[in-house]
């Protein structure tokens, strides 16, 4: 029986035609060639569709897959159900990735088999491309945990995951905008999470109204997992209030 490839990649699309050259390729170009890379295109009504046809004709790794638009969160779990490598890595439509970073990322975890998931840290991107600043995530253990009772410092689009760990979690939760950190925080009950202090990812950030909106309800959602998360560990429920103000 033909064993799957070392690294899974989950990548859902939506109208991403802007940028997504940039990211498929990059994944296309990685040094680490033993993997799939499982993309969703998950209803869109621009060349999206196209475009990863033509990608998937030149490259046997490339699986496309359409569908009617159903959501990040139910197309990343369709795209994670679908993956057979023993890791899974994520990648979002309008980033990129260093050629190393699977290598760097699979070389850490071979070593280190107490860690479920490692994220990178990244070079933070304007809508142009043009490099704005490095966000370094914790890279211990501890201290993500620690971290998590102020927000989530684990990026999405830079994370490589035990598959294993993460099915048994039963993949994302139907919480939109919120899916990895809610991930996140259920990995760090069984398992270990930290970040390789390498730049490996390049990811983009916004500024239009639509974005700021999202990451207006993004951040509401967030409390609430902050809120349950120092519930638990003080015993006793805590004022949104007070969770808002320690997050901001």
């Amino acid at each position: 029986m033909a064993s799957g490839p070392v690294v899974s990649v989950v990548m859902s699309v939506y109208n991403g035609e802007k940028y997504l050259r940039g990211a498929v390729e990059s994944i296309l170009a990685q040094t680490l060639e033993d993997f799939e890379f499982i993309v969703i295109n998950d209803g869109s009504t621009d060349s999206t569709g196209e475009l990863l046809e033509g990608y998937a004709r030149q490259d046997e790794r490339m699986k496309v897959y359409h569908q009617r638009n159903m959501g990040l969160v139910a197309s990343l779990n369709r795209g994670c159900r679908l993956a057979a490598g023993r890791y899974i890595a994520r990648m979002d439509h309008d980033d990129e990735s260093l050629p190393e970073r699977f290598a760097r990322q699979v070389e850490y975890l071979e070593a280190h088999p107490e860690i479920a998931v490692l994220d990178t840290w990244i070079e933070k991107m304007d809508e142009g491309g043009k490099t704005t600043g490095v966000w370094r995530s914790p890279t211990t253990p501890n201290l993500v945990r620690w971290a998590f009772f102020f927000g989530n410092p684990i990026r999405h689009s830079s994370v490589l995951m035990r598959r294993d760990v993460v099915e048994s979690l039963g993949f994302y939760g139907d919480v939109p905008f919120v899916e990895d950190f809610h991930l996140w925080v259920r990995v760090s009950e069984v398992a270990g999470i930290t970040s390789l202090p390498e730049v490996l990812t390049r990811t983009r950030y916004y500024k239009d109204s639509l974005h700021r909106q999202k990451l207006d309800r993004k951040r509401k959602m967030v409390c609430e997992i902050i809120r349950s998360l120092v519930s638990r560990q003080l015993g006793c429920e805590v004022p949104m209030g007070d969770v808002a103000a320690l997050y901001h």
